[in-house]
């Protein structure tokens, strides 16, 4: 296991993944899966190999795209896992490009977790040329409820005393902090919330809160 963790660890420390694309909305660069895919293929020799699995989930009332990415050295290998919720509709796409674009999200942030990679927009590409302030989550301007599913978070993770936010998190958003759902784009940041928001009023109000 040893020396898988160290390959897996070179390639973490050394892989360069360019932000190959541009949203011209938002006016920043990212990167997506074929992005990494493309990146990592130049790390990869005889006695490594790295796959990418997809696995339809329900979920209450909901499908979810499970995403496994998995890591090979020689007999060895290492795995992360990422969902994410296909919309029920999504403009201009028919069902099969909804659940492409639900299997592209999903598995890149599997590979995100298994590779180090991060998911930060690149600050430099934004236009300031007009003096525009960023557009960044006022805190102040937040809702009451948006306040409390942060608040109950911070809680249950500092304390420990009930995983059943951070178990959300991990298991239907794949994301490990509430503070990541504000930083991406606002169609996956509302729906997120939105979900997030029927899970803390059932758990707010079973609690007492």
């Amino acid at each position: 296991m040893s020396n898988l963790i160290s390959k897996l660890s070179e390639i973490q420390r050394n892989l360069k993944a360019p932000k190959g694309q541009y949203n011209k909305f938002g006016n920043y660069k990212y990167r997506s899966c074929e992005d990494i895919l493309e990146a990592v293929k130049q790390h990869l020799n005889p006695d490594t190999a790295l796959t990418i699995n997809d696995e339809l989930s329900l979920i209450g009332d909901r499908y979810y795209i499970k995403a496994t990415a998995t890591f090979y050295y020689k007999d060895q290998s290492i795995s992360s896992t990422a969902y994410a919720r296909e919309s029920a509709t999504k403009k201009g796409m028919d069902d099969s490009q909804i659940t492409g674009s639900c299997s592209s999200y999903a598995r890149k942030y599997a590979l995100n977790a298994l590779l180090l990679t991060d998911d930060t927009k690149d600050a430099d590409t934004m236009d300031n040329s007009k003096n525009q302030a960023p557009k960044t989550q006022n805190l102040n301007n937040l809702s009451k409820i948006d306040i409390g599913i942060q608040k109950a978070f911070s809680v249950l993770t500092k304390n420990g005393q009930d995983k059943s936010m951070t178990d959300t998190l991990h298991r239907d958003l794949g994301v490990n902090s509430i503070l990541q759902i504000y930083k991406k784009p606002d169609e996956q940041k509302n729906e997120m919330l939105d979900f997030l928001r029927n899970k803390y009023k059932q758990t707010g109000q079973s609690k007492g809160h």
